[in-house]
């Protein structure tokens, strides 16, 4: 996976050390947690108000977020990432929803890890 996707890893903050190298050992353990999904051009990765409490890793292609008026918030590309913490209190009305758009501009390739495995690796790399 870290040879195919390497771009995507050297381009993000997430699996590297304090000295600047690759986490390899990270990187593993980030592989054998992941969801891996494959969108094509113009499909909706994240639509807004879905729930979510999970991450998302671009591996390849690129994707647009959107807001609710659907104005363009960033472009995603290869080694970004995000983590849904918006709404993140009951009394919220959007209390654990996506409050934005995300879609595939391109054939893009993501690899999707859940809360429940996110504090698996946070619990196996307290530094990460």
């Amino acid at each position: 996976m870290q040879e195919r996707y390497s771009e995507a890893f050297e381009n993000s903050l997430l699996f590297k050390k304090g000295d600047g190298t690759l986490d390899t050992a990270l990187i593993h353990s980030f592989a054998e947690l992941v969801l891996f999904q494959v969108f094509m051009p113009r499909e909706f990765i994240i639509k807004a108000g879905s729930l979510g409490n999970g991450m998302i890793f671009l591996l390849e292609g690129q994707a647009v977020m959107m807001g609710l008026d659907n104005d363009v918030i960033a472009i995603l590309r290869p080694g970004t990432h995000h983590h849904n913490e918006f709404g993140a209190t009951e009394s919220e009305a959007y209390y654990g929803r996506r409050l934005f758009h995300l879609v595939s501009t391109h054939q893009t390739s993501i690899a999707y890890l859940d809360y429940q495995s996110i504090q698996k690796l946070f619990q196996a790399f307290p530094e990460w």
